[in-house]
């Protein structure tokens, strides 16, 4: 497998596939512009723990999101949001104790906490990024104490003999030393002992990548190639064998055919990870490039995540990303449907449009790597902060300075940079100094979110939840509250951003074409085969009004456009009826929008954008055989934890059911067809044998047909259009499911198909939470025992504990929060017994709840076994123990050596006898 690069960045040129087709008929055409990114709609998640993002998954699915982007899962330095890697294969312990000063967990959560985020969201059809650091640990420290303990998990720097503190002179081992004039750093250019790629970033130790020390890291056992361990840290532990791949499996011969910045081919023998046996993993001598080789690939092959966003990604020489990351990570996604796929990177890069083309950017049949769009979201910041006196041709007027997609090819085509406004490093407010304060409206940009989403390419919507505690240290700036529809600052419901969300998945499509970049307004269309998409206008004025733009677009004469955000017939926005919700298209495809101000005679209201296309189908979703709802959680819950939707439980087998009616009684192209999908898209759920669009296709992969019932709205000559498709609630699980449908208006064929898009979440409920007591067939030998109960599916939500209650007590009459079982890891729940027990058998009675409130009712008998010599366990002591212990003795079963002497003798019977005499 050689390729030969063509271009300067690396790449063997664009093999981009578009949607084309009208309706439900879907083809994939080769076409010089992309039209459409798998998982391209990214949510930036931070400053949420896991189990609150696992938690509010079903509103990250209906907002429309089919990404996420999270900060570093791996243990910090302390509790940061990650940036400083202490140690990366650690991505936390329980305890979960509420309140409790904790440092086995990481700022987010646990290792088990994460992976049920991680398989939750993945359920909802979202890929997941995480942020990873190749870069640097944390903060350089010169203490030999710190290296007395072992230093930072993985890495060596050699103590000095005699030891005392390290010098920047000093041999710094796996990490780049400094000079006579200090540490080099790589952040200020102008300032003295800068260096790029081995300078310290804020102080943060620089890794070697070139390093050629090589140990085992991660010792398992004792093993003269162990890296020198301390008192605390790099010490073998027989459980790091799962930190490694299992040699005993056939491995993966992987051909890197290098890039024209560097060429050559190189060649990998890569052995998988044994995630059936984790101990079997075998561990293996590496250098530092060999670690982080094998991190980023354990986080895909074990941890289960999707691809990365690459922090600092300009520091690292890029001969690292180019023959060895991209060679770790080739093909190690697992697809749902069980084959392969190499994961999506995005890189931080701040050094200009065309380096990063040059340097940083890699998409060939090798490598899926990208950068973040840092010049085109500077412009977009740049035109939120002037406050209506900027200029929306600064976005293209250079292409060095604006996107790097134009930066590219020239074309608006998606074919590299991840489109953003706001991050954690530069936010709608905050400098990183501490806690960001609420955005006001204008802060949040919206006209530029709406410019932004319903472009081509891959683009990202960034949310800081406000859900970690924070004293000291860097705390990531403000983004859009609005991100997942809820306001915080007015307790309220607001779907302006998610609006633009959806809009984005059901309407942005097809090539992009931009119609005029003046001072305050951007107008662009998206169009394929011909036929107009959707026509975008944005504003950046402040000042109360509208502003009338006029342009010509590829939708015929007569067509029938309805602004879709809403934002028409908002009395807030548009008082006086200036912007009209349906506009019908003049000769040769003329069109006047008129495009709201951020403000009008009702107030500052942020809104100053349209979206027009043809009318959508309108699609009502219902679920038959809902059993009961899970509520949305009231206004006063934690906006971080706040689950905003209501969800139908069912508690068996229920039906699909979607409604189409006409939205323009002058429009007669109504729905000619509707698909659904569910979940990822990767079973057969309508029965006819095969996943109906290929789980690979581009936009609608995975989707199936509409079989238990079908009949389109158009050409019916009926008032509605109907869908039902029967599902069995045994083949999806218990737990929550995840719908999507779309319903296509019918458009002719060689055009790209613009659809209604639904999305509904199903909770289903056919058994109480599973749960089993741990060690209920093992003695307690304390009167006071702490209780393990496991969860053993994902739908247990909550716990309470009894011992011993009366004859004929009905343990949910009971349940409060003095019998509640805290909340230990994931899947585990904790509870010490409140009385002092008796020898003797014990009744644990266990209340589980779920999701949907139902609750699940267990009862377990224990032995606490507060005396030896009751033999036999019977809670007793007579002539049956004497019997018991006689019998172990004499068959020389090492459970008779009441003394503890390692033999079996008189002294055994004579402990015996003296434990028998003093009685229980």
């Amino acid at each position: 497998m050689t390729t030969t690069p063509t271009s300067r960045h690396g790449r063997t040129g664009r093999c981009t596939r578009a949607l084309a087709g009208g309706a439900a008929t879907l083809a994939l055409a080769g076409t010089p512009t992309a039209l459409a990114q798998d998982g391209g709609t990214i949510l930036q998640w931070f400053e949420a723990e896991w189990d609150d993002i696992e938690r509010r998954a079903p509103d990250f699915f209906l907002a429309g999101y089919d990404a996420v982007w999270l900060p570093p899962p791996s243990k910090a330095s302390f509790k940061s949001p990650g940036y400083d890697p202490f140690d990366r294969f650690d991505l936390g312990k329980p305890p979960l104790l509420t309140n409790a000063p904790d440092r086995a967990r990481t700022t987010y959560g646990t290792e088990a906490t994460f992976r049920a985020m991680v398989d939750e969201l993945q359920q909802a059809n979202a890929q997941v990024y995480v942020d990873t650091i190749m870069n640097h640990n944390s903060g350089r420290t010169t203490s030999d104490a710190f290296l007395a303990q072992g230093g930072w998990p993985g890495f060596w720097i050699p103590r000095e003999n005699p030891p005392r503190d390290k010098q920047p002179t000093d041999d710094w081992g796996d990490f780049h030393a400094g000079n006579a004039g200090g540490f080099l750093q790589s952040e200020n250019p102008g300032a003295p002992n800068y260096d790029l790629f081995r300078g310290d970033l804020v102080a943060l130790i620089d890794i070697s990548q070139e390093s050629t020390n090589f140990f085992i890291r991660h010792p398992v056992g004792d093993d003269p190639a162990n890296i020198p361990g301390g008192s605390i840290w790099n010490r073998p532990d027989p459980s790091n064998a799962r930190l490694y791949p299992d040699l005993a499996l056939s491995p993966r011969i992987i051909n890197n055919p290098g890039t024209s910045r560097n060429p050559g081919q190189s060649t990998f023998t890569r052995y998988p990870f044994n995630t059936a046996a984790p101990e079997r993993g075998d561990p293996v001598e590496e250098n530092t490039t060999g670690l982080l080789m094998r991190w980023a690939r354990w986080l895909v092959e074990v941890q289960g995540v999707d691809g990365f966003r690459l922090d600092a990604q300009k520091h690292v020489p890029s001969w690292f990303w180019d023959t060895f990351f991209d060679a770790a990570v080739h093909r190690t996604r697992r697809l749902p449907t069980g084959g392969f796929a190499t994961p999506f990177s995005f890189g931080e890069s701040l050094t200009g449009n065309f380096d990063m083309l040059d340097q940083w950017v890699r998409k060939d049949a090798f490598a899926n790597r990208d950068c973040l769009d840092i010049n085109g979201a500077a412009r977009l910041r740049d035109l939120v902060g002037a406050g209506g006196f900027g200029t929306w041709a600064d976005l293209q007027s250079n292409p060095g300075a604006g996107h790097l997609d134009e930066a590219d090819d020239g074309l608006i085509n998606g074919s590299a940079g991840v489109n953003h406004v706001f991050s954690h490093d530069n936010g709608s407010t905050g400098d990183g100094t501490a806690m960001p304060g609420l955005p006001s409206i204008r802060q949040q940009g919206l006209p530029q979110h709406a410019y932004m989403l319903l472009r081509p390419g891959r683009t990202i919507v960034y949310h800081n939840a406000r859900g970690v505690a924070r004293n000291f240290g860097f705390f990531p700036r403000e983004g859009t509250p609005l991100a997942l529809g809820w306001d915080p600052a007015a307790g309220a419901l607001d779907d302006a951003l998610t609006t633009l969300v959806r809009l984005r998945n059901q309407i942005g499509y097809g090539l992009y074409f931009p119609k005029t970049f003046g001072s305050d307004v951007v107008v662009y269309e998206r169009a394929f085969g011909g036929v107009a998409n959707c026509l975008v206008g944005a504003n950046d004025r402040y000042d109360a009004g509208v502003t009338s733009v006029t342009v010509q677009t590829q939708y015929p004469q007569g067509t029938r456009l309805h602004e879709q955000t809403g934002n028409a017939s908002d009395p807030a926005v548009d008082p006086d009826g200036q912007v009209p919700e349906t506009i019908v298209v003049g000769p040769a495809g003329a069109v006047t929008l008129v495009v709201p101000r951020n403000a009008s005679s009702a107030g500052e209201h942020g809104r100053g954008y349209v979206v027009y296309s043809e009318a959508l189908p309108t699609a009502a979703v219902t679920i038959v055989g809902q059993s009961g709802v899970i509520e949305p959680d009231p206004a006063g819950f934690p906006d971080w934890l706040q689950r905003l939707n209501a969800i139908p439980v069912v508690g068996g087998d229920f039906e699909i059911q979607v409604t189409t009616t006409q939205t323009d009684p002058l429009d007669p192209n109504t729905d000619d067809n509707a698909l659904f999908r569910i979940n990822q898209g990767a079973e057969d759920y309508n029965g006819n044998g095969v996943i109906d669009i290929p789980p690979a296709t581009l936009v609608l992969g995975g989707y199936e047909e509409f079989l238990t019932f079908k009949r389109p709205l158009f050409g019916s000559g009926l008032d509605a259009g109907s869908y039902r498709q029967s599902i069995s609630a045994d083949q999806l699980g218990e737990g929550f499911h995840y719908v999507d449908v779309v319903a296509f208006r019918h458009r002719p064929a060689g055009t790209s198909p613009i659809f209604r898009r639904e999305r509904a979440v199903v909770y289903v409920d056919q058994e109480p939470p599973a749960i089993e007591l741990a060690g209920a067939d093992e003695p307690f030998a304390d009167p006071r025992p702490t209780f393990s109960v496991r969860a053993l599916d994902r739908t247990t939500t909550s716990v309470h504990l009894f011992v011993d209650l009366p004859a004929g007590s009905d343990p949910l009459d009971l349940v409060d929060q003095t019998n509640q079982a805290l909340p230990w890891d994931r899947f585990e729940f904790r509870k010490t017994s409140d009385a002092t027990l008796a020898h003797g058998h014990h009744a644990v009675t266990i209340v589980a709840f779920e999701h949907s409130g139902r609750a699940g009712v267990v009862t377990e008998t224990v032995f606490v076994d507060l005396c030896p010599a009751d033999v036999n366990d019977d809670g007793a002591l007579n002539f049956f123990d004497v019997s018991a212990f006689l019998t172990l003795f004499n068959t020389g079963d090492p459970s008779a050596d009441f003394n503890d002497d390692g033999a079996l003798d008189f002294f055994d019977v004579s402990a015996f006898l003296a434990a028998f005499n003093a009685g229980c």
